[in-house]
């Protein structure tokens, strides 16, 4: 055998014993996986250095029901002198016909990375329990035609359209997150700070469909169910965060509200936050004795100053005065003309209201004349005067 013979065998069975591994071969771990594809060049018996394409991505395994969007993001490294020439998305739905590809657009951020964010993969509508799911993978391929894939060459990640998630949480700690489907949004999860739960508990976390069906009467932009309704807690320090997506008509003008079981009615739960990038809204369970159940989001109403004072302005023994339009949180001040502090008022009525009736913190009426009330709602100060005649 002579000797280009001898060296064409020996570059035959490095490249084909290179690809045999390279597809054979998927390190997977907390939800990255990584495929290496390395090509060796025999040239006058050197070598030149390998090359390897590697995708970096958290695993999307649940897409929202309501949002019903896969947006997946993530970064590319090659080791080498190779540059990223191409990136793509390749997908099927169980209820769809075909596989389809889309290109993906890519950052070059330095030191051979490129961050990546695919287009929108939309899921049509489905009848509630009768869900689809996406299988999705990511190629990607540098400009000397090297591969690497994510999850691998031979299988696809699944994100399946489910409404609910439970997970169990101890003293220590923790949340259950219920996953978007979109990665440039955010989730929806429960949260506990250390030291809030007395031990373990399972909790869940579940989507509601949005379908204009009313929720004991209260038709909402989007709701959840987190269970169990009531449990073991030892301190405060829990929150909930809500994703809404594109639902609301105005991100910027939203209502979080809570169905009180033993009241039978939906109370004003006051926002900690509302992240209108992330399309997310925080709320602390503490403003409601800790009780999980049925959480909705709905439209604000642009609410003016006056829409919150009292309609009368004045009131004798007997009668009361309501302050309007209020969420938990929110309070009343009544002073006297000399600014004393004659009484504070934040119990909410159920329909968002706060009342006086008259008296001080001593359970008296107070004397006949002109007071001050200071209403916070929402951390805005709202003022105005008011008579008590006996």
């Amino acid at each position: 055998m002579n000797k280009i013979l001898r060296k064409s065998l020996l570059l035959t069975f490095v490249l084909t014993a290179l690809f045999t591994a390279a597809n054979a071969f998927a390190v997977v771990g907390q939800g990255f996986s990584t495929v290496t594809v390395s090509i060796m060049f025999l040239s006058s018996g050197a070598p030149v250095s390998a090359s390897t394409v590697t995708i970096q991505h958290a695993a999307i395994d649940r897409i929202s029901v309501n949002m019903r969007a896969l947006v997946a993001t993530g970064t590319v490294h090659i080791e080498g002198s190779a540059n990223l020439t191409n990136l793509e998305l390749q997908y099927w739905r169980e209820k769809g016909s075909s596989t389809e590809t889309v290109n993906v657009r890519f950052i070059d951020v330095g030191g051979k990375n490129y961050s990546f964010v695919t287009p929108a993969v939309n899921v049509p509508q489905q009848t509630p329990g009768n869900e689809d799911a996406v299988h999705y993978r990511i190629v990607a391929q540098s400009d000397n035609g090297e591969y690497g894939y994510y999850p691998s060459s031979s299988s696809w990640q699944k994100a399946g359209l489910h409404v609910s998630t439970s997970h169990v949480i101890d003293a220590a700690g923790g949340r259950i997150v219920l996953n978007s489907g979109d990665q440039v949004k955010g989730n929806t999860s429960l949260s506990f700070q250390t030291g809030v739960l007395s031990g373990g508990q399972s909790f869940s976390i579940e989507e509601l469909y949005s379908d204009g069906t009313p929720l004991y009467s209260l038709v909402p932009v989007i709701a959840y169910r987190f269970l169990p309704v009531t449990y073991s807690t030892a301190a405060a320090g829990s929150t909930i965060t809500m994703y809404y997506g594109h639902l609301p008509s105005n991100a910027n003008n939203i209502n979080v509200m809570y169905h009180d079981g033993a009241s039978a009615q939906w109370q004003n739960v006051a926002i900690l936050n509302n992240n209108t990038d992330a399309k997310t809204v925080t709320v602390s369970l503490d403003q409601v004795q800790r009780q999980l159940g049925y959480y909705a989001i709905v439209n604000g109403q642009n609410v003016s100053d006056n829409d919150h004072r009292p309609t009368q302005r004045a009131l004798m023994p007997g009668e009361t005065i309501s302050f309007r339009n209020l969420h938990s949180g929110d309070s009343v001040t009544i002073f006297n003309m000399r600014a004393k502090i004659i009484r504070t008022l934040s119990n909410i009525e159920s329909d968002g209201s706060i009342i006086w009736d008259g008296k001080d913190s001593g359970g008296n009426f107070v004397e006949t004349g002109t007071y001050i009330y200071q209403m916070k709602v929402n951390g805005k100060i709202i003022s105005g005067t008011l008579a008590f005649i006996r």
